[in-house]
Protein backbone atom coordinates (compact mmCIF):
# COMPACT_ATOMS: atom_id res chain seq x y z
CA UNK A 1 0.00 0.00 0.00
CA UNK A 2 1.48 3.33 -1.08
CA UNK A 3 1.92 6.07 1.51
CA UNK A 4 -0.30 9.17 1.34
CA UNK A 5 0.86 12.04 -0.89
CA UNK A 6 2.75 14.95 0.60
CA UNK A 7 1.43 18.42 -0.14
CA UNK A 8 3.98 20.89 -1.40
CA UNK A 9 3.22 24.36 -0.07
CA UNK A 10 4.47 27.82 -0.88
CA UNK A 11 3.95 31.19 0.83
CA UNK A 12 0.77 33.03 -0.05
CA UNK A 13 1.52 35.94 -2.43
CA UNK A 14 1.90 39.35 -0.84
CA UNK A 15 -1.00 40.75 -2.89
CA UNK A 16 -3.31 38.10 -1.47
CA UNK A 17 -2.16 38.71 2.09
CA UNK A 18 -2.69 42.44 1.64
CA UNK A 19 -6.16 41.87 0.20
CA UNK A 20 -7.04 39.61 3.11
CA UNK A 21 -5.74 42.02 5.74
CA UNK A 22 -7.31 45.09 4.17
CA UNK A 23 -10.61 43.34 3.45
CA UNK A 24 -11.08 42.13 7.03
CA UNK A 25 -9.82 45.36 8.60
CA UNK A 26 -11.92 47.65 6.41
CA UNK A 27 -15.04 45.55 6.96
CA UNK A 28 -14.57 45.51 10.73
CA UNK A 29 -14.00 49.28 10.70
CA UNK A 30 -17.12 49.71 8.55
CA UNK A 31 -19.17 47.73 11.07
CA UNK A 32 -18.01 49.96 13.93
CA UNK A 33 -18.46 53.11 11.87
CA UNK A 34 -22.02 52.16 10.93
CA UNK A 35 -22.97 51.14 14.46
CA UNK A 36 -21.49 54.30 15.97
CA UNK A 37 -24.02 56.48 14.16
CA UNK A 38 -26.74 54.61 16.03
CA UNK A 39 -25.34 54.26 19.56
CA UNK A 40 -23.09 57.34 19.71
CA UNK A 41 -24.47 59.99 17.37
CA UNK A 42 -28.21 59.38 17.66
CA UNK A 43 -28.58 59.80 21.47
CA UNK A 44 -26.91 63.21 21.16
CA UNK A 45 -29.17 64.19 18.26
CA UNK A 46 -32.35 63.19 20.08
CA UNK A 47 -31.66 65.83 22.72
CA UNK A 48 -32.36 68.55 20.12
CA UNK A 49 -35.23 70.78 21.34
CA UNK A 50 -37.00 71.01 17.96
CA UNK A 51 -37.71 68.58 15.14
CA UNK A 52 -36.34 71.01 12.56
CA UNK A 53 -33.01 71.32 14.37
CA UNK A 54 -32.91 67.55 14.83
CA UNK A 55 -33.43 66.97 11.09
CA UNK A 56 -30.69 69.42 10.15
CA UNK A 57 -28.20 67.91 12.60
CA UNK A 58 -29.09 64.40 11.43
CA UNK A 59 -28.53 65.45 7.81
CA UNK A 60 -25.02 66.66 8.66
CA UNK A 61 -24.12 63.38 10.38
CA UNK A 62 -25.77 61.34 7.61
CA UNK A 63 -23.73 63.04 4.89
CA UNK A 64 -20.45 62.52 6.74
CA UNK A 65 -21.25 58.86 7.42
CA UNK A 66 -22.29 58.36 3.78
CA UNK A 67 -19.09 59.90 2.43
CA UNK A 68 -16.95 57.61 4.59
CA UNK A 69 -19.02 54.43 4.53
CA UNK A 70 -19.85 54.13 0.82
CA UNK A 71 -16.23 53.85 -0.45
CA UNK A 72 -15.40 51.41 2.36
CA UNK A 73 -18.42 49.27 1.49
CA UNK A 74 -17.48 49.14 -2.19
CA UNK A 75 -13.80 48.43 -1.47
CA UNK A 76 -14.44 45.57 0.97
CA UNK A 77 -16.97 43.99 -1.40
CA UNK A 78 -14.51 44.12 -4.29
CA UNK A 79 -11.68 42.64 -2.19
CA UNK A 80 -13.73 39.71 -0.92
CA UNK A 81 -15.12 39.04 -4.39
CA UNK A 82 -11.58 38.96 -5.80
CA UNK A 83 -10.40 36.63 -3.04
CA UNK A 84 -13.36 34.33 -3.69
CA UNK A 85 -12.50 34.22 -7.41
CA UNK A 86 -9.08 32.73 -6.56
CA UNK A 87 -10.52 29.81 -4.62
CA UNK A 88 -11.83 26.52 -6.05
CA UNK A 89 -15.61 26.53 -6.43
CA UNK A 90 -17.29 24.79 -3.53
CA UNK A 91 -14.34 25.05 -1.16
CA UNK A 92 -14.82 26.49 2.31
CA UNK A 93 -12.76 29.65 1.63
CA UNK A 94 -14.74 30.24 -1.57
CA UNK A 95 -18.04 30.00 0.31
CA UNK A 96 -16.84 32.23 3.14
CA UNK A 97 -15.38 34.95 0.90
CA UNK A 98 -18.52 34.87 -1.25
CA UNK A 99 -20.70 35.18 1.84
CA UNK A 100 -18.63 38.14 3.03
CA UNK A 101 -18.90 39.89 -0.36
CA UNK A 102 -22.64 39.28 -0.69
CA UNK A 103 -23.40 40.56 2.82
CA UNK A 104 -21.86 43.93 1.96
CA UNK A 105 -22.88 45.83 -1.18
CA UNK A 106 -25.36 43.32 -2.71
CA UNK A 107 -27.37 42.98 0.52
CA UNK A 108 -26.91 46.32 2.25
CA UNK A 109 -28.04 48.49 -0.66
CA UNK A 110 -31.47 46.76 -0.95
CA UNK A 111 -31.72 46.67 2.85
CA UNK A 112 -31.14 50.43 2.96
CA UNK A 113 -33.84 51.14 0.40
CA UNK A 114 -36.36 48.82 2.06
CA UNK A 115 -35.80 49.61 5.74
CA UNK A 116 -34.24 53.07 5.85
CA UNK A 117 -34.92 55.08 2.70
CA UNK A 118 -38.41 56.28 3.59
CA UNK A 119 -37.25 57.74 6.92
CA UNK A 120 -34.15 59.21 5.26
CA UNK A 121 -36.20 61.01 2.62
CA UNK A 122 -38.54 62.48 5.23
CA UNK A 123 -35.67 63.70 7.39
CA UNK A 124 -33.75 65.12 4.44
CA UNK A 125 -36.91 66.83 3.20
CA UNK A 126 -37.52 68.44 6.59
CA UNK A 127 -33.90 69.58 6.81
CA UNK A 128 -33.94 71.01 3.28
CA UNK A 129 -37.23 72.78 3.94
CA UNK A 130 -35.84 74.32 7.12
CA UNK A 131 -32.70 75.47 5.31
CA UNK A 132 -34.74 77.05 2.52
CA UNK A 133 -36.90 79.07 4.94
CA UNK A 134 -35.46 82.56 5.42
CA UNK A 135 -35.19 84.11 8.89
CA UNK A 136 -37.22 87.13 7.75
CA UNK A 137 -40.04 84.89 6.56
CA UNK A 138 -40.04 83.02 9.86
CA UNK A 139 -40.16 86.31 11.77
CA UNK A 140 -43.07 87.63 9.72
CA UNK A 141 -44.99 84.40 10.17
CA UNK A 142 -44.44 84.53 13.92
CA UNK A 143 -45.57 88.15 14.09
CA UNK A 144 -48.71 87.52 12.07
CA UNK A 145 -49.53 84.46 14.19
CA UNK A 146 -49.31 86.49 17.38
CA UNK A 147 -51.51 89.20 15.86
CA UNK A 148 -54.38 86.90 14.95
CA UNK A 149 -54.86 85.74 18.52
CA UNK A 150 -54.19 83.13 21.12
CA UNK A 151 -56.12 80.39 19.33
CA UNK A 152 -53.79 80.38 16.31
CA UNK A 153 -50.75 80.48 18.57
CA UNK A 154 -52.01 77.41 20.41
CA UNK A 155 -52.67 75.64 17.10
CA UNK A 156 -49.16 76.48 15.96
CA UNK A 157 -47.79 74.96 19.16
CA UNK A 158 -49.71 71.72 18.55
CA UNK A 159 -48.38 71.50 14.99
CA UNK A 160 -44.81 72.10 16.16
CA UNK A 161 -45.14 69.49 18.90
CA UNK A 162 -46.46 66.97 16.40
CA UNK A 163 -43.59 67.72 14.02
CA UNK A 164 -41.05 67.35 16.83
CA UNK A 165 -42.54 64.02 17.82
CA UNK A 166 -42.47 62.81 14.20
CA UNK A 167 -38.86 63.83 13.61
CA UNK A 168 -37.69 62.23 16.85
CA UNK A 169 -39.55 59.02 16.01
CA UNK A 170 -38.02 58.92 12.52
CA UNK A 171 -34.47 59.38 13.81
CA UNK A 172 -35.02 56.74 16.49
CA UNK A 173 -36.39 54.28 13.89
CA UNK A 174 -33.52 55.03 11.49
CA UNK A 175 -30.93 54.40 14.22
CA UNK A 176 -32.53 51.08 15.15
CA UNK A 177 -32.73 49.84 11.56
CA UNK A 178 -29.20 51.08 10.89
CA UNK A 179 -27.91 48.57 13.44
CA UNK A 180 -29.02 45.89 10.98
CA UNK A 181 -26.50 47.17 8.45
CA UNK A 182 -23.80 47.11 11.13
CA UNK A 183 -24.71 43.52 11.95
CA UNK A 184 -24.33 42.50 8.30
CA UNK A 185 -20.85 44.04 8.22
CA UNK A 186 -19.88 42.24 11.44
CA UNK A 187 -20.90 38.86 10.00
CA UNK A 188 -19.02 39.67 6.77
CA UNK A 189 -15.87 40.54 8.74
CA UNK A 190 -16.04 37.26 10.68
CA UNK A 191 -16.58 35.26 7.47
CA UNK A 192 -13.60 36.94 5.82
CA UNK A 193 -11.39 36.39 8.87
CA UNK A 194 -12.42 32.71 9.07
CA UNK A 195 -11.62 32.18 5.40
CA UNK A 196 -8.26 33.93 5.79
CA UNK A 197 -7.14 31.95 8.87
CA UNK A 198 -8.24 28.60 7.47
CA UNK A 199 -6.73 29.01 4.02
CA UNK A 200 -3.80 26.83 2.83
CA UNK A 201 -2.31 27.12 -0.67
CA UNK A 202 -1.46 23.72 -2.12
CA UNK A 203 0.75 23.89 -5.20
CA UNK A 204 0.81 20.18 -6.04
CA UNK A 205 1.11 16.75 -4.43
CA UNK A 206 4.29 14.69 -4.46
CA UNK A 207 3.90 10.94 -4.47
CA UNK A 208 6.46 8.73 -2.69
Amino acid sequence: MSPPPVALLEPVPVTVRLAQAVGVTVTAFLAGHTASTSYLLTPALLSAPSGTLLARQWRTGYRIAHQIGTPLLAASTALFAWLASREPNGSLPFRLYTTAAVLLLPVQVPFTFIALRKAELQLLGEADHASAASPSASASITASTVDVGREDVALDGVVDAKRNETMHALVDWWATANLGRAGLSIVAAFAGAWATMGRVDVVKYRMW
